[in-house]
């Protein structure tokens, strides 16, 4: 194959590349000369500066692959020559350049696991801290889940400390409690066909703080990423076929920072660590559904994080609202109706409000919006152009503050 030729583009010292809400999206660049600044509207809830951007490095990646407006500005701080890299040259990059694949999922993978750390501190308590691995975290996990009557899934963290920390000194107890469950190992286990794995409803895949060694393709059903912090489940993500998830486990070589359940019968396709980059080389087409992916998931986590610094709570429901909307890309039409698959409370431990405050917002809001309503505890809309007419970019600003003074 002949190799591709890539355009190139320069900008002046000052000039900006593209800016914040840009929709004109459909490219990344990779620096040939000169350096830029990436200035990001949510640093100061990340806790990072404007990122430097040097030769070599790349940008606009995330939004290029998921097709999203651009999150961020980026502005030449130097005459600079960018190397344009289309939406649609993507593969064939890969295929010439490999490694540059690896490195995007690297660099996600990391991002994405930040932003996981912060939106979990941020929708608890400011003063939540991440807890390392350690023996009493699958004990506190087991626990958790026994109080709400999933023993399924307590048994099978109650049996993972027991396998992992035979000789911790918390293991008669632990014993007992799962003994008491009477847990059968094989009402969790899945199905397997190659790799192909199929698993019943309810059932753990993985849980937070097991040692990960796969990343897993859904092929069919749904599953809930979720985070356990200061006694509380907090929703990451709800995905379905073709989602991807596991990745940053077998990437960064470190313990599982989420769960992953089995919301109905699922299906996945399992790809291990020892085959994970040999397969990105030689499927340059899952190289870039995996970026695709991760993209898809940062922009929403992002957007979450966005709905931190949302004062009003119903300005902030409905925020989230249309941050639905826009992740699934249902268009702006008036009198297109929508069900979220979510229930209020779902929604509401989407944002991270308090469960009884939020739900109180919630029926406020139906009262008031005719085209709102639960059906079969789903919140469905009539018009999903009212949900957006009812968030203007001002408003929202007007309602947007420091971290300190939205909680």
């Amino acid at each position: 194959m002949e190799p591709i030729k890539f355009k190139t583009v320069s900008f002046r010292a000052g000039a900006y590349v593209y800016v914040e809400e840009q929709t004109d999206s459909s490219s990344f660049y990779i620096v040939r000369q000169g350096s830029l600044i990436e200035e990001n509207p949510l640093n100061n809830l990340t806790q990072e500066n404007d990122l430097i951007i040097k030769t070599g490095d790349f940008f606009g990646v995330l939004e290029c692959m998921s097709r999203r407006a651009r999150l961020s500005s980026v502005q030449a701080l130097e005459d600079t020559i960018l190397i344009i890299v289309r939406f649609d040259q993507f593969e064939t990059l890969i295929t010439q350049m490999a490694p540059v694949a690896m490195k995007i999922i690297r660099l996600f993978s990391q991002r994405l696991r930040k932003f996981n750390t912060t939106l979990t501190q941020l929708t608890l308590d400011s003063s939540a801290k991440v807890e390392i691995n350690t023996p009493t975290n699958l004990i506190k996990l087991g626990e958790y889940y026994q109080s709400i009557g999933q023993t399924n899934i307590a048994g099978y963290a109650f049996d993972h400390f027991l396998k992992n920390f035979p000789n911790d000194s918390f293991v008669p107890e632990v014993q007992t409690r799962f003994d008491k469950l009477k847990y059968d190992e094989n009402s969790v286990l899945p199905i397997q066909q190659g790799i192909q794995q199929t698993y019943k409803a309810n059932s753990p895949i993985f849980l937070e703080y097991e040692c990960g060694t796969n990343l897993y393709i859904i092929l069919e059903g749904f599953v809930k990423i979720t985070k356990f912090t200061n006694d509380h489940e907090v929703l990451l993500a709800m995905l379905k076929e073709k989602d991807i998830f596991g990745e940053m486990a077998i990437l960064e070589n470190s313990p599982r920072s989420a769960s992953a359940i089995a919301v109905t019968k699922v299906t996945l396709l399992r790809i291990n660590k020892q085959n994970f980059e040999l397969y990105i080389k030689t499927h340059p087409e899952i190289a870039r559904r995996i970026i695709q992916l991760l993209s898809d998931r940062i922009w929403l986590i992002y957007k979450r994080l966005a709905n931190q610094l949302i004062q009003d709570p119903v300005i902030k429901i409905y925020d989230a609202l249309q941050t639905l909307l826009q992740n699934h890309r249902i268009p702006r039409q008036k009198g297109l109706a929508h069900s979220f698959d979510m229930s209020p409370a779902d929604i509401i431990q989407f944002i991270g409000l308090d469960p009884v405050i939020g739900l109180k917002y919630i029926e406020q809001i139906i009262a008031n919006d005719s085209a709102l309503h639960v059906e079969n505890d789903k919140l469905n809309s009539r018009d999903v152009y009212n949900i957006r007419s009812a968030i203007s970019l001002p408003n929202r600003n007007q309602k947007r503050g420091s971290l300190k003074s939205s909680r």
